[in-house]
């Protein structure tokens, strides 16, 4: 697919582009464009200029499309920077999962030979460590190299493993005479060093289930645990124990956050480490660090749907200040550390150092980067064919007779093989070289759209879009949501909901022409005489109303209003309500004694052996767990 990154050096636009890039314009407008064609402006500004990336999204589902349209079109991996969630509350079961691969990118990031970051609004918003913690506390074990294990230990204890009896789950480490066992944060499985002295004799991954070594491997990457390092703070964990005793004793200070307090410190003062960490990351480390400090001097800024980033960064501002002030009043943040997130105003000051590149699919409002130059490009992103061969033959044939340079991308080998083989049958002439003329080029790779440029007569194919097939690895989540996934599915009058502006009610579908393309879009009327035109590309925001009967009072969305982010709050306060309310319940569950039945003794099985009839597999499985949770002292929780 490499070979479709330099044909980009022939569009006007393109040159365009790259002409005020060289000439150090420090923003540039580009507009016309859809997702996929973002992907490929970036992957040729990037093989052109050589410059480090950072691609800006309104949200992590853009940015994971955007970075593996990215990776895909140059065979450079864009690291993926998600957001998470901070963890205010000792909750044992806390999970780690977003914070390690937010570690994960930000390393790979510093490291690469071609950096590039794809990351939603938010992720870029939130406080993090500084580059040299992070530096600090990552290393890389290496096979026949010298670390003594006593100093091993201590590096892992700062980087906020914790030791256990044996090695289950990420961030645990054991030590057993000279053999070190470590999950590493973001692996997928934990490794095995062997120690000749102080030397690493032998290094290999294995099962955690039967500890066996899977594979031999010569060196392994090791990065924090955690964002938040409580040994990295001033005076280390004694340090902090000391600072929040201070703190505890301060007159003013509640009875809720003084308790807090006085708890914490003790954990610190013990070298435990607890899942609240997060609390204290402002007296960790004192100087608000984001992922923008770890962007070098040169770095090239890519926005995304710029309106939609600064809605998405004043949403998020405005969340995190409700959830602080609740914090707050709980008494679990101290009022004078509680910076755990810069503003959008911050925020688009830090970009505008280095050059920005707006790429959004009209020219409006651009969220405060005024250009000095615009763009306008003309191009399309090809719709799904949702399975109809004929109808893409017939636009094959079509572009081949206007002398367009056609590509059609597989995703393997043998889907490859597969499209040769359709195109054959229906007498459609193939080669697997995009110079060659008069017959379609097949290219092994996929993309999340096909896509058009009629300046130099490029068009290039998605076979998942042809055969109505999802390409590998891009499963979703599934969702309640009823999404609209074409324009039959409305009629004029029906309340929908868009994901970013709230209720509207759908008007029609209209035909707008601009710079000479027509596209279609969805118009929705919000409250008042506001109106929001939705292209065609962008049907995945938007999902029917089902939250009451057609005939209930439904009001409708202010748009630019900010009512639909205070409801996604007060949502999202409820589910956490519920979340709550269930952990507690769960907990009271297990910590109420029952009665443990005994295992299975010669005559139950010879019970169990006069059933006259053969059990499933599924009744075989069902019937051991419920055995298994029968014999266990908490009451069982089975229906």
């Amino acid at each position: 697919m490499k070979e479709l990154v330099p044909q980009l050096n022939e569009l006007p636009e393109f040159r365009s582009l790259l002409e005020a890039v060289q000439a150090g314009k420090q923003v540039v407008s580009v507009y016309g464009m859809s997702p996929v064609h973002k992907a490929h402006f970036a992957a040729a500004l990037q093989a052109q200029t050589g410059r480090p990336l950072l691609l800006v999204t309104r949200d992590e589902g853009q940015a994971r499309r955007l970075a593996a349209d990215f990776t895909h079109f140059s065979g450079v991996k864009a690291s993926l920077l998600p957001a998470r969630e901070y963890v205010f509350h000792n909750i044992d079961n806390a999970s780690r999962e977003f914070e390690h691969q937010r570690l994960g990118a930000l390393d790979e990031f510093v490291h690469a030979k071609q950096p590039v970051l794809a990351a939603p609004c938010e992720a870029l918003l939130m406080r993090t460590l500084p580059p040299e913690a992070l530096e600090k506390a990552s290393f890389t074990l290496a096979l026949d190299e010298d670390y003594p294990l006593d100093a091993l230990e201590n590096a892992l204890m700062d980087a906020g493993y914790t030791r256990a009896l044996s090695v289950e789950g990420s961030g645990q480490f054991s030590v057993r005479g000279g053999i070190l066992d470590l999950f590493p944060a973001g692996a997928q499985v934990p490794v095995r060093a062997e120690f000749f002295g102080d030397t690493v004799d032998s290094l290999g991954e294995f099962d955690p289930q039967s500890q066996r070594r899977t594979r031999n491997i010569k060196q392994v990457r090791i990065l924090p645990a955690r964002e938040t390092l409580p040994r990295l703070a001033n005076g280390g964990c004694a340090g902090l124990a000391d600072t929040l005793q201070k703190l505890a004793g301060k007159a003013g200070t509640s009875p809720a956050l003084r308790k807090n307090l006085e708890q914490d410190a003790q954990r610190l003062e013990e070298e435990s480490l607890f899942p609240s960490c997060d609390r204290y990351m402002p007296l960790i480390y004192p100087q608000l660090c984001t992922a923008l400090d770890y962007l070098p001097e040169n770095c090239l800024v890519v926005l995304d749907d710029s309106p939609g980033i600064h809605e998405a960064g004043t949403g998020f501002a405005f969340r995190m200040n409700e959830d602080v002030a609740s914090l707050l009043e709980q008494g679990c943040l101290v009022p004078s550390q509680c910076e755990f997130h810069i503003s959008f105003e911050h925020l688009r000051a830090q970009l505008l150092q280095r050059q920005v590149l707006v790429f959004d699919s009209f020219l409006t409002s651009s969220g405060g980067f005024e250009p000095q130059a615009i763009v306008s490009l003309t191009a399309k992103q090809l719709p799904a064919y949702n399975g109809s061969l004929e109808t893409a033959l017939s636009d094959i044939r079509n572009y081949l007779d206007l002398s367009y340079r056609v590509c059609v991308l597989a995703g393997g080998p043998q889907r490859l093989q597969n499209m040769a083989r359709l195109l054959a049958e229906n007498e459609v002439p193939y080669s697997f070289r995009l110079e060659d003329p008069y017959s379609v080029c097949l290219l092994e790779g996929s993309l999340s759209a096909g896509f058009e440029y009629p300046g130099i007569q490029l068009a290039v194919l998605c076979d998942g879009a042809i055969l109505q097939r999802r390409s590998e690895g891009s499963k979703r989540k599934t969702s309640n949501r009823d999404r609209v996934k074409s324009f039959s599915d409305l009629t004029p009058g029906d309340y929908v909901v868009h994901e970013h502006h709230g209720i509207g009610r759908f008007v029609a579908v209209e035909r707008i022409t601009s710079d000479g393309v027509t596209r279609d879009y969805l118009k929705i009327a919000f409250a008042g005489t506001d109106f929001l035109y939705v292209p065609a590309t962008a049907l995945d925001l938007v999902s029917k109303y089902i939250g009451a009967p057609e005939d209930a009072n439904i009001r409708l969305s202010k748009l630019g209003g900010t009512a639909w982010a205070k409801t996604k709050v007060r949502a999202k306060k409820a589910a956490r309500d519920l979340a709550d309310q269930l952990i507690k319940l769960y907990a009271a569950r297990r910590s109420t004694p029952g009665f443990a039945f005994l295992p299975d003794d010669d005559w139950q099985r010879s019970f169990e052996e006069a059933f006259p009839y053969d059990e499933t597999a599924d009744q075989l499985t069902c019937t051991a767990e419920i055995k298994r949770d029968m014999e266990q002292p908490p009451p069982m929780d089975r229906l």
